[in-house]
């Protein structure tokens, strides 16, 4: 695999890589805007959009893997409600839809129990 294997989707955290039909993502961070409400910072839940946007990805690139590379959820090192339900949400969609790996990054503690 060179770097001309891997192609950048615009605007998103991934890449294609075309010849193993695989997409590559990372630090999606479900969770965050719950974590900044507890902080006093008001964010809209955008985990819906961001499991949409993954979809679409999926779909337009016949996919066949997804590899997540870290930073699938945000909360350390335990997950709220809010987290664990947009994550069931995430990946109860896009496993109908393709093969996921994932490769834990530091804020992904417990997200196997998940």
């Amino acid at each position: 695999m060179t770097s001309i294997d891997l192609i950048p989707i615009v605007s998103e955290p991934v890449l294609h890589y075309p010849a193993e039909q695989t997409i590559i993502a990372s630090d999606l961070h479900f969770g965050i805007e719950s974590e900044m409400l507890r902080s006093g910072i008001w964010v809209p839940n955008r985990s819906q959009k961001r499991t949409e946007r993954m979809l679409k990805i999926i779909k337009d690139t016949d996919a066949k893997r997804l590899v997540l590379l870290g930073d699938v959820k945000h909360k350390v090192p335990f997950s709220n409600f809010q987290e664990r339900k947009d994550l069931n949400t995430f990946f109860s969609e896009v496993c109908n839809m393709v093969e996921v790996s994932i490769v834990p990054g530091n804020h992904d503690g417990g997200l196997q129990d998940l």
